[in-house]
């Protein structure tokens, strides 16, 4: 039942995805992408990992036409990056967590499901800090929202996303913040793949005891 990681990183990345996370029923995947590039890469790293990037049945598809615009490729990823308004996010997500053809959720990048104001025209570092403190705020409110809905239908849910600003500080507070409530963002979708095919891992080993 040992899990083994590469390096230093995966094993971190894989020891907190157990922490809190659902585990899976099987190794279908739904992805959900605010940019089609990462969906291509986290689609890649799925198959490479033993993951099923799964064909999604007709009543999910049509359940994502009644707020998608008419030009969404219809497929798995779910490419959201066409007309994309900031709560399509949840309810693209909500849709596959609801699929029964789905048995774990890879989403990449939350920052389009972000209210954000108008920014600081002064480069005041009291400006900054302020901003920092509002953005971390509100993404750390997202994840409440969309790791609830992985409780709701007890599927799990791993998040990989870009972070709005690059210095490391912010990262390091980011990182904090969310772990303080028991959350994690991973970096890459190569990230997100290892973590779920993980979980499917120690869920097939746990079975396998029954």
């Amino acid at each position: 039942g040992i899990l083994r990681g590469r390096t230093i990183d995966d094993i971190c990345n894989i020891g907190v995805g157990l922490i809190g996370q659902p585990l899976p029923r099987g190794r279908r995947v739904g992805i959900v992408t605010g940019g089609g590039g990462w969906g291509v890469l986290a689609a890649d790293a799925c198959a490479e990992a033993g993951l099923d990037v799964v064909t999604l049945p007709e009543e999910t598809l049509t359940e994502l036409d009644a707020f998608l615009p008419a030009w969404w490729t219809r497929s798995n990823p779910v490419d959201l990056v066409a007309g994309l308004r900031p709560d399509h996010l949840g309810k693209a997500l909500e849709c596959l967590l609801r699929c029964p053809a789905v048995d774990g959720v890879i989403l990449l990048g939350i920052m389009p499901a972000l209210h954000m104001g108008a920014r600081p025209s002064s480069t005041d570092p009291e400006a900054i800090k302020e901003l920092m403190e509002s953005v971390v705020d509100k993404i750390c409110d997202i994840f409440d929202e969309f790791m609830g809905l992985a409780e709701k239908y007890q599927k799990p849910l791993i998040i990989a996303s870009e972070i709005p600003f690059s210095s490391g500080e912010f990262e390091n507070i980011l990182a904090l913040r969310l772990g303080e409530r028991g959350h994690v963002c991973y970096p890459k979708p190569d990230d997100a793949a290892l973590v779920m095919a993980n979980l499917v891992r120690y869920a097939r080993y746990l079975r396998s005891g029954d």
